[in-house]
């Protein structure tokens, strides 16, 4: 079923809609989410381990304890290298539209900046009224 332009608007106005009025659920559902895909993960690895090493359950979970912390202070190491890289690209990237968004402004006439003011400041006096 392939769906035309007008119906494509729609669905994504009603997404954001959603998404703005709903963000603190969607939010905790996220984060539920991922708990129970980690503690699945865990449990998983808990299995492997005692089954491969024989060993009793305290000391699997002692060994995927370790095993996860190895883990994460590898992805904590990999994420502070790349960093840098990142804040360079991001800052340049930064940049390049502030010029823009500035170059648009100029360009446009004093009637349309004062739509485009009355449209932002109406949009956050209803976000306002709403929150």
């Amino acid at each position: 079923m392939s769906l035309n332009i007008h119906q494509k608007i729609t669905i994504s106005v009603i997404a954001v809609i959603v998404v703005l009025s709903m963000y603190d659920v969607l939010f905790h559902l996220f984060l539920g989410t991922l708990h129970i895909l980690f503690e699945g993960a865990e449990w998983a690895l808990d299995r492997l381990i005692e089954h491969l090493f024989e060993t009793g359950m305290r000391k699997t979970q002692i060994i995927v304890f370790y095993v996860l912390m190895a883990l994460i202070g590898g992805s904590i190491y990999k994420l502070y290298r790349q960093l840098p890289a990142w804040r360079d690209s991001l800052k340049q990237r930064l940049i390049q539209k502030v010029y823009e968004t500035f170059l648009q402004w100029e360009a446009l006439s004093m009637f349309s900046k004062m739509a485009w003011w009355s449209f932002f400041l109406t949009a956050f006096n209803c976000w306002l009224f709403l929150a």
